[in-house]
C-alpha cells in the first residue's frame, strides 16, 4: 500500500496527461484488489460493500502530491484519520480533492478522483451511475460494479463496448480523460472450510475511442 501511495503522490495531478492517468488508474486497481482480499468481509449487502470500498480507497489515497497539494477524501461513509469529517457524499460515492491551506472553501482546487460503486447491480442501474462519471470533472475516475450473476458474463463485454461508444459521442468528455471500470465478483466459499472468499476482478480502462482490458486479478 505504501508503494502505491508514493507512486500516486509522484503522479498527481495528471490533468491532461493521458499516460499518467492510465498509469495511476492501474496502480489503484492493483492496490484496491490486494486490499479487498486482505480484509474479512462480513456480508455482501450494498451498504456494507460501498462503505468498505470507500474506506479502502481512503487508505490508498496519498496525503500530499509532489507539487504541494493536500489530498482529502469525501464520501458518505468514511471519516478517515486526520481528515475532516464528511457527513454526506460529495456528488459521487467517493472523491479525493486537491486542497491547499486550512480547509476553507477557497482552498479547494478540484477533484483528484471521482468514484461510483454499484454493488450487485443491473445493467440499467450501472448506466445511472456511469453517466455521473462522464459529466463530472476529476483527474481520475473509477466505476466499480458487480453485475447480477445472471447477466454478468453475457453482458460485460457488450456493456464495455457501449460505454466506449457513449464516451466517444459525449460532447464534454475530453480525449485525455479515462475511466477505470472494474467488474467485481466473488468466488464461492469452500464448503466446510473456515476461509474467506476471494474477490477477483476483470477491469478495463475506457475513453473516447479507447479500450484497454487489464490483466485479471
Amino acid at each position: 500500500m505504501t508503494e502505491a501511495k508514493n507512486k500516486l503522490s509522484e503522479l498527481l495531478p495528471v490533468y491532461k496527461d493521458m499516460e499518467g492517468t492510465v498509469t495511476a488508474l492501474k496502480i489503484i486497481n492493483k492496490a484496491l484488489h490486494e486490499k479487498v482480499n486482505e480484509d474479512d468481509w462480513e456480508d455482501d449487502s450494498k451498504p456494507y460493500w460501498t462503505k468498505k470500498i470507500t474506506e479502502i480507497m481512503a487508505t490508498i489515497m496519498p496525503r500530499k502530491t509532489g507539487n504541494g497539494y493536500t489530498l482529502n477524501s469525501y464520501s458518505h461513509s468514511h471519516d478517515g484519520d486526520s481528515r475532516r469529517k464528511i457527513d454526506n457524499e460529495y456528488m459521487i460515492d467517493h472523491a479525493w480533492s486537491y486542497e491547499i491551506g486550512n480547509g476553507d472553501y477557497d482552498a479547494f482546487y478540484g477533484l483528484a478522483l471521482a468514484m461510483e460503486v454499484e454493488w450487485i447491480g443491473t445493467v440499467d442501474s450501472t448506466w445511472t451511475d456511469f453517466y455521473k462519471l462522464a459529466d463530472i470533472k476529476a483527474d481520475l475516475k473509477i466505476f466499480l460494479t458487480s453485475l447480477q450473476v445472471k447477466v454478468y458474463e453475457e453482458e460485460r463485454e457488450k456493456l464495455i463496448k457501449t460505454m466506449v461508444k457513449f464516451l466517444s459521442n459525449h460532447i464534454h468528455f475530453a480525449n485525455e480523460e479515462k475511466i477505470l471500470v472494474i467488474f467485481w465478483n466473488k468466488s464461492t466459499k469452500p464448503e466446510g472450510l473456515n476461509t474467506s472468499p476471494d474477490y477477483w476482478n476483470t477491469s478495463y480502462i475506457v475513453g473516447k475511442n479507447f479500450l484497454e482490458k487489464l490483466a485479471s486479478l
